[in-house]
C-alpha cells in the first residue's frame, strides 16, 4: 500500500472513531434529557394523584356528614356507638385471656428447661 492508500485509511477509522465517540455522547445526553423528561411527568402525575386525593377524600367528608345529618337519628348513633364500644370491650378481653394463656404456657416451658439444665 502507498502512502495515499495509508492516509485514506488512518482518515477512515479517525472518521469511525469520531462518529462512535459522537455516538456515545450523543446517547449520554439523550439519556440525560429522558431522565428529566421523566422525572418531570412523575412529578406533575404525583401532583395530580394528590390533587385527586385531596377531592375525593373532601367529597367522601361530604358523604358522610350528609348521612350523618340527614340519614341517622341521634339516638341510633350513641346505640351504635355504644354497640362498637361494648364489641371492642369484648374483644380486648378475649385478647387478654389469649395472652395470659400463652403466658402461662411460656412459664410452664421455661420452668421445664431450666429443671432440664
Amino acid at each position: 500500500m502507498g502512502n495515499a492508500e495509508w492516509i485514506a485509511l488512518a482518515g477512515l477509522v479517525l472518521s469511525l472513531g469520531t462518529v462512535i465517540f459522537m455516538t456515545g455522547r450523543g446517547q449520554g445526553r439523550i439519556k440525560a434529557d429522558m431522565g428529566r423528561e421523566l422525572n418531570t411527568i412523575e412529578l406533575a402525575f404525583e401532583r395530580k394523584v394528590g390533587q385527586m386525593e385531596v377531592g375525593l377524600r373532601g367529597k367522601i367528608n361530604d358523604v358522610e356528614f350528609h348521612l350523618r345529618d340527614n340519614y341517622v337519628s341521634n339516638d341510633v348513633f350513641i346505640r351504635i356507638i355504644d354497640m362498637a364500644t361494648a364489641n371492642n370491650e369484648n374483644q380486648f378481653r378475649i385478647l387478654s385471656e389469649q395472652l395470659n394463656r400463652l403466658n402461662d404456657k411460656l412459664d410452664t416451658i421455661q420452668a421445664g428447661q431450666r429443671q432440664l439444665l
